[in-house]
């Protein structure tokens, strides 16, 4: 398949994604209210209920426990330095904490990983929102075999995370990554 067709695919599933994920983003914010099943409350006092905002308590209290503490490659017995030193370059004690919180908000986040502009520097690992993929997955491999990352026309459109920072920093408009 020819990457204009790929490329339209992964389009149209990104956009089929987005009513599922503002579903997911108005429960984490509390935006959702649970309906009453009308026995405890009394008809006139039922325009009084209230949101109470669990799923993003429990969000919250699961991702601050996720934190990456180091790499220990396959029959070493230390902490792996350049892998650190290419988590620190990226700032990924930061950044992870976006992917964390996209994995456990809409089940799934994405981490890219390109090539670095200068010899001898860390590759350029980024955390990309769900909000902005789309991908197809081999379900045998569980590799992802194309991937898109869709971005707004202006950067003050860009989605943000939950503390108003830009998730996005790129300016190139659609790309489909090679599987």
């Amino acid at each position: 398949m020819n990457e204009a067709a790929v490329t339209a695919r992964l389009e149209r599933k990104h956009l089929a994604g987005q009513t599922a994920h503002a579903r997911l983003d108005r429960y984490y914010e509390g935006h959702v209210r649970l309906a009453s099943i009308g026995l405890s409350l009394p008809p006139e006092m039922r325009r009084l209920s209230t949101v109470v905002n669990w799923p993003a308590l429990y969000v919250d209290a699961l991702e601050e426990r996720l934190d990456v503490e180091g790499f220990r490659l396959d029959g070493a017995a230390d902490a792996d330095d350049p892998l650190r030193q290419w988590w620190q370059a990226n700032d990924l004690d930061e950044e992870s904490q976006l992917a964390h919180l996209d994995a456990l908000v809409y089940g799934r986040a994405f981490v890219t990983v390109g090539a670095a502009s200068d010899d001898g520097a860390p590759p350029v690992i980024r955390v990309e929102s769900a909000r902005t993929m789309a991908t197809d997955f081999d379900p045998y491999t569980r590799r992802i075999t194309a991937a898109l990352r869709l971005l707004a026309d202006e950067p003050e459109d860009e989605p943000r995370d939950r503390d108003d920072h830009h998730v996005t920093r790129s300016s190139v408009r659609r790309r489909a990554l090679p599987p």
